[in-house]
């Protein structure tokens, strides 16, 4: 029997679909197959496969614009309640500006563009989105760009206009046993999620500096309890930075996706702490989609 205490939340945590509509297929066949009861999806940017050029032309833009929209309809008939982000593959045209008040989010069968926004799942639980990317490096040097900000300077100026009044204890609209989601696109600097070592002596590193610096300050520990990203497709996985989960499931174009499950009042399984009223992480699952 589940109470108010026990309750459990199912998430699917997909990332980077970068149009692969057979993916997007056989993702819906993988669900149909077991029958898994989701009640929230996750869409941590990358929809399309659009060029970090801001200036394309129109009729391109109108064409990304276009497949990011048939990509998250597609994706909406079998997956519900589904909560994105744009990433650095999607059009400025999907950055609203930020929200100075709580959307409480309503079901309706539409998916909802969380970039900027705090979003209240329970009375108790919070999402916080914010999407685009840093700069890449490997070997020293620049080797991805980002978008559609230009340097991580610019990306931690105005994400920590959203993301700063989490850390801080006299923030008014959370209250000290609230719990938030901090969905990003990149990854915080630092985590394995957020490193592809698939050239080993020569890894690309795709993590934020300020996001790491916010995940540590003990503010944030008090209240963040998850961080789901994507950006770097390879890497999928967990990693714990104090009492905070970071998660990154892989990119559903190589065919990676994970499951999570969400429960109020339970142990930690990773750090065997008791949140006792606030919400954890107690399973994970990460798949990878098999073709013939």
């Amino acid at each position: 029997m589940t109470t108010r205490e026990n309750e459990e939340i199912a998430i699917l945590h997909i990332s980077d679909v970068h149009t692969a509509y057979k993916h997007i297929q056989g993702l819906k066949e993988w669900l149909s197959n077991i029958q898994t009861k989701i009640d929230i999806t996750l869409l941590s940017g990358d929809i399309t496969q659009m060029p970090m050029d801001h200036s394309l032309p129109k009729e391109e833009v109108e064409k990304f614009t276009q497949d990011f929209r048939v990509v998250l309809d597609t994706i909406a008939v079998f997956c519900p309640n589904v909560l994105y982000i744009p990433g650095n593959h999607d059009h400025t045209e999907f950055y609203p500006e930020m929200e100075d008040k709580v959307t409480v989010f309503k079901p309706n069968g539409v998916p909802m563009n969380i970039h900027n926004k705090i979003v209240k799942l329970r009375s108790d639980l919070y999402i916080v989105g914010y999407g685009g990317s840093i700069p890449v490096y490997k070997d020293g040097e620049q080797f991805w760009l980002s978008y559609p900000l230009l340097t991580e300077e610019e990306f931690t100026k105005e994400a920590s206009l959203l993301l700063d009044p989490i850390s801080n204890p006299e923030n008014t609209i959370l209250r000290p046993n609230d719990s938030v989601i901090v969905m990003v696109h990149n990854g915080p600097e630092g985590s394995s999620t957020a490193v592809d070592t698939s050239t080993p002596y020569s890894p690309t590193y795709s993590g934020s500096t300020y996001l790491k610096e916010f995940l540590c300050r003990s503010e944030t520990q008090k209240r963040v309890f998850l961080m789901p990203h994507g950006h770097t497709h390879l890497c999928s996985g967990k990693v714990q930075i104090g009492g905070i989960t970071v998660s990154n499931p892989g990119a559903l174009k190589e065919g990676r996706f994970a499951l999570y499950t969400l429960q109020r009042g339970c142990v930690h399984p990773d750090i065997r702490k008791t949140f006792k009223g606030q919400w954890a992480v107690t399973s994970y699952a990460y798949h990878m989609l098999k073709f013939d």
